[in-house]
């Protein structure tokens, strides 16, 4: 059985300089800061755009692992 998720919509920057703009799944009443301090070392998004610096899209991917170390900035868009 799969957990109920409410979906919020995020953009977050990297430390390599790209912009991601995805959902993320929370638990429901839970903060996006709850999510962002669970023990996990990444954080799933699905129906991602990533983009350059420039602001070009790049790519756009249906679910992606995001390594938290590798974050600068999480933002619900």
């Amino acid at each position: 059985m799969r957990a109920v998720k409410e979906i919020l919509p995020v953009t977050i920057l990297t430390q390599q300089g790209y912009r991601l703009v995805g959902d993320m799944h929370i638990m429901p009443g839970s903060r996006l800061t709850d999510e962002i301090n669970r023990a996990q070392t990444s954080l799933p998004l699905t129906q991602v755009s990533i983009f350059n610096r420039q602001g070009h899209l790049i790519t756009s991917m249906d679910v992606m692992l995001v390594n938290k170390s590798n974050v600068v900035l999480v933002a619900p868009t």
